[in-house]
């Protein structure tokens, strides 16, 4: 993300980017805030694939609290040289957070891949430990790589230093999430047919496992097709930025680019919807985290709570 142009924006643009910045603000923080409260608050939520969930969740809350508001003083004050301190500043913030939202998404899809490609070898491949020292690596990486930016000022080097970072942080998480999600089609369809020969004792066991992860894999697809849809038009335009000659796109490059990561951070305030609103349990454990507590959530929490033993006694 590099900007070619410092032209000024409109009055009308500036405050209407401004304004739109604020408002995905707003459910980037509440509804993030809300699920890590949630996650903190019951222990019967934590597990592999929510320890994984949260650190995407954690990647949005830090865009809604942090990212939105730098872009909001973006739109607003007048564009300085791309070797300005702040140019810098920004651009070392927008790779950290780009890094560690792809990569955890990526780290998301591979669990998803591995409970249904290996059902089987899951609990062996995916633990706890493996978990909690991949989340911090995530973090870790992101900020060695947002470093970089604060590193490489001289103006030759940086169209290399942006083509290396769309290459790492957008193009090949993307392509390795289509991948697992292929697999995971591929996959669910030959588990179906499958299923349907076995017997009918060891059908319904496979099945209720089965749905679970497809029911997981799909809440976690809806998050990726947002990110695949969000973040694609910033992919184009890093291309059109760092290959580009044209005269006219040169000089809109720095509006094109205030919304191209508007729509992309706009999905920091959809995901937590996606991927905890919609469920149940979820929103039971909510209601307890919130004191909202009800005769349908507690029976609902108990439920949710003696399948996790369950699972403990098979880990």
């Amino acid at each position: 993300m590099t900007y070619s142009s410092t032209s000024a924006l409109s009055v009308s643009s500036s405050v209407t980017l401004a304004l739109l910045y604020g408002i995905s603000a707003l459910p980037a923080v509440l509804g993030n805030g809300a699920f890590l409260w949630v996650i903190y608050k019951c222990r019967s939520l934590r597990t592999i694939s929510n320890l994984l969930i949260t650190s995407l969740a954690l990647a949005d809350f830090f865009v809604g609290l942090v990212i939105d508001p730098v872009w909001i003083a973006r739109c607003i004050i007048t564009p300085r040289a791309p070797n300005h301190p702040l140019e810098i500043a920004i651009g070392s913030l927008w790779i950290q957070t780009s890094v560690t939202t792809t990569f955890s998404l990526c780290v998301v899809s591979l669990d998803r891949y591995i409970a249904i490609g290996f059902p089987l070898k899951y609990n062996q491949i995916v633990t706890h430990e493996r978990c909690r020292l991949a989340v911090p690596l995530i973090w870790i990486l992101s900020v060695i790589l947002g470093l970089t930016r604060l590193w490489i000022t001289n103006a030759n080097f940086t169209p290399v230093l942006w083509a290396c970072v769309t290459v790492i942080t957008i193009l090949l998480p993307m392509v390795l999430i289509i991948f697992c999600y292929y697999c995971i089609f591929v996959q669910a369809r030959r588990q179906a047919r499958k299923i349907s020969t076995q017997t009918a004792h060891f059908r319904s066991q496979c099945a209720v496992e089965g749905v679970r992860n497809r029911k997981t894999a799909k809440t976690v697809g809806y998050v990726v097709v947002l990110f695949i849809i969000s973040w694609f038009p910033s992919l184009v335009a890093s291309f059109l930025d760092l290959t580009s000659s044209d005269y006219c796109i040169k000089q809109n490059m720095e509006l094109i680019w205030l919304w191209v990561e508007l729509i992309a951070f706009t999905s920091s305030g959809i995901n937590p919807w996606l991927y905890s609103m919609k469920s149940n349990v979820f929103r039971s454990e909510m209601k307890r985290a919130f004191g909202m507590n009800n005769a349908k959530a507690r029976r609902i929490i108990v439920a949710c709570e003696n399948v996790r033993k369950k699972e403990l006694r098979i880990e």
